[in-house]
């Protein structure tokens, strides 16, 4: 992984815990806060909230104050007036131009900032601005798509994505790394140092300037052996990993793991219908539950439980291949050897160069039909009847 993709994912990944923090985490002072919710909710300019204000719908306007903390979840957010404490936002279009008292942390395709900040700006989003009209009183952090700076910085600035165009002045350290081209306009001005990693050379516009250094990365390059080893080493790892966790599987529950995998032998077109709709259905409702506040728990639970029957199915699926080669062995040390043998083979077939993304493909069809079979084993929706074992009976005595 490049360093700038690994900083833009830290970066998003920073936004959306502090947008989830103060809702999973809330407790008595969540309790006591405000809540609307509803299809377009709003905050008159003439209300005043004393207190945090939680609010979910599809259209959402705040003219009025809010004296604590803003949390927000919907479809266009725009928030217009006072907010004394932080602003949380998570939508698809948030519009930002009230006085912040504290930090303002979004995460949404469009974000626009348009008023003055007296702390931090983190936000991730497709299209970022920050207007004339702004100013970030400490830092900016920021990962998207289109960058664009036109209101001052006090202290630094870090980012990454694809362009990034700054036209205003910034207090401290300008950071970037970026897939796309770097501009400084006429009115950029740095007065720390410019450190950037970009496939083009900065387009300096004259009258901007910098103060300190500037310095542009080139990304260190890695020669063919170096890359062959470090593949061989990522692919011996991920089979590790698998390999630990299958083990653990099998130890832990062989007989779950067996009546699984005789599921997904059985039943594999249920298997893959469960699969394709629970793919779809779980994250449209995590979506649902989380334009509720109060159902953002449960979104996430969701979620976490779909990603880890995802990861999962590569074992399941594995172990049910090594069980038809090595004639259905039903015993612990069986099934770890079927294990063995099944995940290695799944792995190895994943990581194969198959043109016209055809590895996408075959990595989808074993994450659906391991999921259905979960389902189908859980449910029972779908399954065979099975037949209990009869108890062993004692032979009659001699006469």
């Amino acid at each position: 992984m490049r360093i700038r993709s690994l900083q833009v994912f830290v970066i998003t990944l920073a936004v959306a815990a502090a947008l989830l923090l103060p809702v999973a985490g809330g407790t008595g002072d969540a309790l006591a806060a405000e809540f609307r919710s509803g299809s377009s909710p709003s905050i008159g300019s003439e209300e005043r909230i004393d207190d945090d204000l939680y609010i979910s719908g599809g259209m959402i306007r705040i003219d009025g104050q809010v004296t604590g903390d803003l949390v927000a979840t919907g479809g266009t957010v725009t928030a217009a007036g006072p907010v004394d404490g932080n602003v949380n936002i998570a939508s698809g279009n948030v519009t930002v131009s009230g006085p912040v008292g504290g930090t303002v942390r979004v995460a949404a395709g469009t974000i626009t900032i348009d008023g003055e900040v007296a702390r931090d700006v983190v936000v991730a989003g497709g299209t970022v601005r920050i207007t004339s009209n702004a100013r970030v009183g400490q830092d900016l952090v920021v990962a998207g798509g289109t960058v664009t700076v036109d209101g001052p910085v006090g202290r630094d600035v870090r980012g990454g994505g694809g362009d990034f165009r700054l036209n205003s002045t910034v207090g401290g350290d300008v950071r970037l790394d970026l897939d796309g081209r770097l501009t400084l306009a006429e009115n950029a001005s740095i007065e720390g140092d410019l450190i950037y990693e970009a496939p083009g050379a900065a387009n300096i516009a004259e009258g901007a300037t910098v103060a300190g250094t500037t310095t542009r990365e080139q990304p260190a390059g890695q020669s063919t052996g170096a890359r062959v080893a470090s593949w061989i080493i990522s692919t011996l790892l991920r089979l590790a990993w698998a390999l630990l966790v299958g083990t653990a599987i099998v130890l832990l529950i062989p007989r779950t793991t067996r009546i699984v995998t005789d599921t997904l032998r059985e039943r594999p077109v249920v298997s893959l219908g469960w699969g394709v709709a629970l793919l779809i259905a779980v994250p449209l409702l995590a979506v649902v539950l989380a334009v509720t506040i109060v159902g953002v728990p449960l979104a996430l639970i969701a979620l976490g439980l779909l990603l880890l029957a995802a990861y999962l199915s590569q074992i399941v699926v594995g172990i049910t291949i090594g069980r038809l080669l090595l004639r259905r062995p039903t015993t612990r040390t069986g099934l770890w050897a079927a294990m063995l043998v099944g995940v290695t083979i799944v792995v190895l077939i994943r990581l194969l160069p198959i043109p016209y993304g055809w590895t996408t493909w075959v990595s989808l069809l074993i994450a659906v039909l391991a999921i259905g079979a979960i389902w189908t084993e859980l449910t029972g929706w779908g399954r065979y009847a099975r037949v209990p074992e009869r108890a062993a009976t004692a032979p009659p005595p001699p006469a």
